[in-house]
């Protein structure tokens, strides 16, 4: 995506791992990754409650055949587990589906809970049991005994009693097939399991062996440098020739040009459109004065409105919008004139100059293929073809072993904490995606020729698998689901499942009027209230509505960059931490009443930089727990218990003072201010907050309170709350920023390096997600140390020493900890069976199969 000119680039920065956000605009929520946080091949949460048994083999017991109805946004019809990519088609997906392993309520790994009596793990001091689909253990190999991990064995230990909807039984040969369904060069669904480095996986995808492999990704590398030089040279760019002499043919140098601009540029601008409208189309499609059902039908409009979020082109018209223009041309929308996925892609090379930078930018990693797999593909394409190579090709994943009739094991190079989660797969049914007859583990046949994807597409939209629910059909903007009478957990009590695509503006409204029973609503002020008055006491518990509070994953800060807020250009000194104190100590201070007052009981004040859904965020029972900024430059407490938040202005403002000065601010006694700054400091400094322009924003309060507490001490704070929140985003792609307010999605591992890892501040040629540019080569060490050890107790240790480090850095202030949530009819569904503790990885369809109707 265009970074640095994105009205979506607060929602879509990294893909899978963490998201910059801004938590702007009128609906008070924070837009964030896709998921992350979850990908396909993500653990599924198909846990019960440690109070609930698992069903003894009896005769089912008979279901309510009242239809559960929920409302949710437009599907893309894309149910597979392979394909599905839109969060609402995951859900399909998901209900039909189980995975090998699964997690507990603070996003824990539950390795053993693959046999019928589950594991157990207590969340709030409560137990509960999970189940899974398989056992695992995990074991790291250090043969030099030097701390060096050179391979991660997975064993997998499959549960023998785990039917598919159809009755046919759930094998290892399930199993080994989705794995390589997954693995084949030719997937191109959201799964990255092919990225996990499974020994022998790079030589099964290009089909040539480890030698024949590094020659042409040596060759890939040098026509790379040719197209794309680390320093501009005369004859050298994308419009390069082949010469005598290259380590390449011109044919491959062709190759590479047309593959990048046909198959990773111009055939993904329309899925763009399409995947752009999936993610953020029911929040902003007011952004082209429009709504979601009107960009649904009319591809040209849907067209102008993804480019205009995209950051490209702009709309016509004063006070109202008549049509779209870019690059001198003009579409007027009363003509039923609109630009196409060509005119886009011609934007595209305009800007750019060439594809691979375009796609590289804008389709970035949340479509496939994309430019991550430019260099496999063409091992794929010659490697097979070198006249060294062995005929026949490479057979199979050496790591990848069936073991027993029940058990299998994967072997990995290295160790990475986040290769378990897509290992993790949803187990889909040989015989419905695959062909038996293609499947002989012993002479390497998978049941799915190389390079065909052509069964598994084929049921993109009518998945099968061994979850709770069977899908019958979609019609009439509804998804039927029907209770799997084999579900190994039990038959479903509710038998029949209607997910009704809705309007989010209708969600209250449809609870009350019958449509549906359930919905996840956008939780603003106005829902709120709406919840409330359709319950009639004020609450968002009544007769009419039930609600379901949980954190969101993610949480809001205020940042502070390093390089820009320090004194004498050292980012490091104690004198530079000093300074970014006093402002951290006043912001931390103002947050508990404004917090209070812009979301109430919807958000809580956080005082670590990490969400409290994480399993590695440290808890108040916590050794050293303590509250953010909260002691002065002596070590000492600056809050006493009982004080009024007046009294606690007043002593983080003096704390302040104490700040400033340590940091080498001259202050004059007899006014009260300080009178100069210290060389490379300042006294004035800007926050920028994308309120829209409007003030309207989580953190404007706590803004407003430090700039009028500074200023008391001679110290300007200017807030910069621009309309366009591009502004924000532009400086900070370019590091100029000083503070800012914004909000971080999270995924369910905590890994820290693309956010703090100092490789990643911007223009590094990292991931430019650092943006406090906090450079601590320990910090990074801890890091690297913390997401390469398999040790739980040892993470969670390490994670807690990071937080302290930034903390100690003063670069980020942790703000709140927002909730979403759910709503149900309190009529018609029987409350007592929904689940309790809900979170983010452990949400209210864990348990769907034991919900009952009234």
């Amino acid at each position: 995506m265009k970074k640095t000119t994105k009205l979506l680039a607060m929602l879509l920065a990294l893909v899978m791992v963490v998201g910059l956000v801004a938590a702007c605009g009128k609906d008070e929520t924070e837009k964030t990754d896709p998921p992350a946080p979850v990908e396909t091949d993500a653990p599924e949460e198909t846990e019960t409650q440690a109070e609930a048994t698992e069903p003894e083999e009896t005769e089912p017991e008979p279901v309510a055949d009242t239809p559960l109805v929920v409302g949710y946004d437009q599907f893309s019809q894309k149910f597979s587990p392979y394909y599905a990519d839109t969060s609402y088609d995951q859900d399909v997906s998901d209900f039909t589906q189980v995975a090998l392993i699964t997690n507990d309520r603070a996003g824990e790994l539950m390795l053993q809970a693959g046999t019928a009596a589950g594991q157990i793990s207590e969340y709030n001091g409560v137990p509960y049991t999970y189940y899974s689909a398989s056992n695992l253990e995990i074991e790291t190999v250090d043969a030099e005994d030097d701390g060096t991990i050179e391979e991660t064995i997975y064993r997998f230990t499959l549960r023998d009693d785990i039917e598919f909807s159809d009755g046919k039984p759930l094998t290892i040969d399930d199993v080994i097939f989705t794995y390589y369904a997954f693995s084949d060069p030719k997937y191109t669904g959201s799964s990255t399991l092919y990225s996990v480095p499974i020994v022998g996986m790079n030589e099964y995808r290009t089909q040539t062996s480890a030698e024949i492999g590094a020659k042409y990704s040596g060759i890939y590398a040098d026509i790379m440098a040719k197209l794309k030089p680390a320093e501009e040279a005369e004859g050298l760019g994308w419009d390069y020739e082949w010469q005598e002499g290259d380590s390449f043919t011109a044919e491959q140098l062709a190759w590479v040009k047309e593959y990048v601009d046909q198959t990773i540029l111009k055939d993904q601008v329309a899925p763009l459109v399409d995947f752009i409208f999936s993610e953020y189309g029911n929040d902003y499609a007011d952004f082209i004065e429009s709504d979601p059902e009107t960009l649904a039908e009319n591809e040209g409009l849907r067209t102008a409105w993804a480019m205009y979020m995209w950051g490209f082109g702009d709309l016509l018209g004063e006070d109202e919008v008549t049509g779209f223009t870019i690059n001198d041309q003009e579409w007027i929308f009363a003509d039923d004139e609109y630009p196409t996925a060509d005119d886009w892609y011609d934007a595209l090379i305009a800007e750019y100059g060439n594809p691979y930078d375009a796609a590289s930018v804008e389709i970035g990693t949340d479509l496939r293929p994309n430019v991550t797999e430019i260099e496999q593909n063409f091992i794929l394409e010659w490697g097979p073809k070198d006249e060294d190579a062995e005929e026949g090709g490479v057979p199979n994943i050496t790591g990848l072993v069936k073991t027993g009739d029940n058990t299998f094991e994967v072997t990995v190079t290295g160790y990475d904490a986040s290769a378990v989660y897509k290992l993790g797969i949803a187990v889909t049914p040989l015989h419905y995606y695959g062909d038996p007859d293609l499947f002989d583990y012993d002479n390497n046949q998978f049941g799915l020729e190389f390079g065909n994807q052509e069964t598994i597409l084929a049921k993109t939209d009518f998945p099968m698998g061994a979850g709770a629910y069977k899908f019958i059909k979609y019609e009439n903007k509804t998804v039927f689901l029907e209770a799997n009478e084999n579900y190994y957990l039990g038959a479903p009590k509710t038998k029949y499942i209607q997910l009704r695509e809705t309007k989010n503006s209708d969600a209250v409204q449809g609870i009350v009027g019958g449509t549906i029973d359930a919905i996840v609503p956008s939780f603003n002020a106005a829902t709120v209230a709406e919840i409330e008055e359709a319950n009639g006491n004020g609450e968002l518990d009544g007769d009419v509505i039930a609600t379901l509070l949980y954190d969101f994953l993610g949480y809001g800060y205020i940042g502070i960059n390093a390089d820009t807020v320090n004194v004498g250009g050292v980012a490091d000194s104690a004198e530079s931490k000093n300074l970014r104190r006093a402002f951290a100590t006043i912001y931390a201070q103002a947050r508990n009443v404004t917090n209070d007052s812009y979301y109430g009981d919807r958000a809580m004040t956080i005082e670590y930089p990490i969400s409290n859904t994480s399993w590695a965020a440290p808890r108040p029972a916590d050794e050293g727990y303590q509250r953010a900024f909260s002691v002065d430059v002596d070590g000492n407490s600056i809050y006493t218990e009982g004080m009024s938040n007046d009294e606690e202005k007043a002593a983080a403002l003096e704390a302040a003072i104490g700040f400033f000065k340590a940091a080498g601010f001259t202050f004059d006694e007899a006014t009260g201010k300080f009178t100069a700054a210290p060389k490379g400091a300042r006294l004035n400094y800007e926050v920028i907050i994308p309120a829209g322009g409007e003030g309207d924003h989580p953190a404007y309060g706590i803004v407003s309170s430090a700039q009028e507490a500074l200023e008391s001490i001679g110290i300007t704070l200017d807030i910069n709350d621009p309309a366009d929140a591009n502004v924000l985003w532009t400086k900070l792609d370019a590091g100029e920023q000083d503070m800012w307010t914004a909000a971080w999605g999270a995924t369910i591992d905590p890994d820290m390096y693309q956010v703090y890892h100092s490789t990643n501040a911007p223009g590094l040629g990292g991931t430019d997600s650092n943006h406090y540019h906090i450079a601590d080569e320990e910090l990074d060490q801890w890091i690297m140390d913390a997401r390469g050890s398999a040790d739980m107790a040892f993470r969670k240790e390490m994670y807690k020493a990071c937080l302290d480090r930034i903390i100690d850095w003063a670069v980020e202030i942790p703000n709140y900890q927002r909730k979403e949530g759910v709503i149900f009819s309190a009529e018609r569904i029987n409350l007592d069976t929904l689940p309790q503790d809900v979170t983010p990885f452990y949400t209210w369809r864990a348990e769907l199969h034991l919900l009952e109707m009234n």
